[in-house]
């Protein structure tokens, strides 16, 4: 009877344990995730104050808004759509893993669209070269 006792009661230990462990690696997974997603947000932020010109001068609503106002036109969802169709059949990562990166550097948009504020325009290279298809997303 004291076996089983002691065997129950290492078993319970052991449950414990990796209950905890499990814990950890939750955490841990957690954070790295956060991290990625801190990293990504930095990072398209940065690239679109590359975009527009004096980008400090505007507010988080008006960037919002000059955002909103570009994307929902059917014009640019249309691109958007060619786009991401040439790029899956490219096989590069386009709208995932830093997707803003892959469409700025692999992008096939080229248009100039007329906002409130003036006009936007975007640019790009056309198809996708070989190079850039065989190169490692970042």
């Amino acid at each position: 009877m004291k076996n089983i006792d002691d065997e129950i009661q290492s078993t319970k230990q052991q449950i414990e344990q990796l209950t905890h462990r499990q814990d950890r690696l939750v955490s841990k997974l957690k954070v790295e995730e956060q991290k990625k997603r801190t990293r990504r947000l930095i990072v398209r932020g940065a690239i679109l104050e590359s975009v527009i010109e004096n980008s400090a001068d505007f507010s988080n609503e008006q960037i919002q808004a000059l955002l909103i106002e570009i994307f929902s036109s059917e014009f640019v969802r249309v691109k958007l759509r060619k786009c991401e169709n040439r790029l899956r059949i490219a096989k590069i990562p386009c709208f995932n893993k830093g997707a803003l990166i892959h469409l700025v550097e692999a992008s096939c948009i080229s248009f100039t669209l007329p906002l409130a504020a003036g006009f936007a325009y975007f640019a790009a290279p056309p198809l996708p070269t070989k190079s850039m298809i065989l190169r490692e997303p970042f």
